[in-house]
């Protein structure tokens, strides 16, 4: 087995500006010093990506997303429990009939063809912030993710944005995400 890289770190945030409260809590860093470093990386959680393969009013821009990421474009990541929540929401799409196994299968080995960058998780963060705004610890781990790193996190759950909105600005609902 390879010698594993590091990581590129994020340039150091001064404790100064809009983000410096948000860094004083320990919420990693700030989104604003991840758009000056580059890079269209963004957490997309298991909501955005079952929106891609099942009907909703926001499947147009989980589809784009998904192509810009194919393209490279855009480079999408998740926490690692996102093969687990897929699983689970295709496996009860089989058993209320919606779809077939097939089916089931080739959503699942499309999201994997992909190469969505999986993060390791932060169980520190995601408890902290579990409890901070009351949401399960699976959505907490989009959060933790996405603040850890600095970038975006990109849902289609209605829930999630009403629980931190105001306070999480880094937090974007898919359905504000203009197609062409």
């Amino acid at each position: 087995m390879g010698a594993v890289e590091p990581r590129p770190r994020l340039p150091e945030h001064d404790a100064t500006g809009p983000d410096a409260e948000r860094k004083q809590r320990g919420y990693g860093t700030p989104p604003s010093v991840a758009r000056r470093t580059g890079g269209a990386r963004m957490i997309a959680d298991a909501s955005v990506i079952l929106a891609a393969f099942f009907p909703d009013e926001n499947q147009p821009q989980a589809q784009m997303l998904l192509r810009e990421h194919a393209m490279g474009r855009v480079r999408v990541a998740a926490p690692a429990l996102l093969f687990y929540e897929l699983t689970n929401a295709v496996t009860l799409a089989v058993r209320r009939r919606r779809i077939g196994e097939t089916d089931a299968q080739a959503i699942l080995e499309s999201v994997e063809g992909l190469g969505i960058e999986l993060l390791p998780m932060d169980w520190r963060r995601t408890l902290a912030m579990a409890l901070q705004f009351g949401c399960t610890a699976y959505d907490a781990a989009y959060l933790a993710a996405a603040d850890a790193l600095g970038e975006p996190l990109l849902t289609n759950d209605r829930r999630l944005i009403s629980t931190v909105q105001g306070q999480l600005d880094w937090v974007r609902y898919l359905g504000d995400v203009r197609t062409p």
